[in-house]
């Protein structure tokens, strides 16, 4: 997946709302800003390409009776 800064930065926002929302509120925006910094420092990339390596896994259940 390959977003802009800005883009990832909503990425992170909303898809990590679970983990971002335990960071106290007056806190938060800082907190996303600086865990993109660090994002970028360590896995390269700049204000106009993010690459973000993701694993999907999709589950199928059936009930047996």
């Amino acid at each position: 997946m390959e977003h802009t800064r800005a883009g990832f930065t909503g990425w992170i926002r909303t898809t990590w709302m679970g983990y971002t929302q335990r960071v106290p509120e007056h806190v938060r925006e800082r907190f996303i800003e600086t865990f993109v910094d660090q994002y970028l420092m360590e896995h390269g990339g700049n204000e106009d390409r993010v690459s973000v390596t993701m694993t999907r896994l999709d589950v199928v259940t059936a009930k047996s009776e």
